[in-house]
């Protein structure tokens, strides 16, 4: 669809140059009515151009169309008309959007729990190494129950303080 205010295609949001002279010259804001007599105005201007020999590219693609704009703001209700399904698409056009986004963040959230995964099976790595660590002192060197205790206490502390 073409947004004739903003003289773009909505669909690619690029803006079409043959509109440009007309963005100028209408708002959403003004009546059918207004909006009707500027595009008569600005046909017979083209038309006087042409006749001059003064018409550029994008003048004469846009007397072609003016016609086909014209029926657009023939009254109130056809622009009443063309503004909602201007609203609809544009607000189709953000919702398609926000939809790519929240795949894109979705995409990237299991990355960030591997991320996590990864970052745990070190610290489980190190666990294990710290368990068998203490294992081996107790048995090499005896060491007191109580000492072992608190060492495990300082492990389940440094676990909970990771995740």
């Amino acid at each position: 669809m073409i947004d004739y205010y903003k003289g773009v295609d909505t669909k690619t949001g690029f803006e079409i140059p043959y509109l440009k002279e007309l963005t100028l010259l209408i708002n959403q804001e003004q009546s059918a009515n207004d909006i009707f007599t500027i595009l008569g105005q600005l046909d017979s201007d083209l038309e006087a151009r042409s006749i001059n020999g003064n018409l550029s590219p994008e003048g004469e693609i846009l007397s072609d169309k003016i016609p086909k704009i014209k029926k657009l703001f023939l009254d109130e209700k056809t622009k009443i008309d063309y503004d909602k399904k201007l609203e609809e698409t544009y607000f189709d056009l953000e919702c398609q959007r926000i939809e790519k986004l929240s795949q894109l963040e979705e995409v990237e959230q299991p990355k960030e729990a591997s991320q996590n995964f990864f970052k745990n099976k070190y610290f489980l790595a190190f666990l294990g190494f710290s368990i068998i660590l203490l294992i081996g002192l107790v048995l090499i060197l005896k060491l007191s129950i109580f000492i072992i205790i608190i060492y495990l206490l300082l492990i389940v502390i440094l676990f909970l303080l990771e995740n």
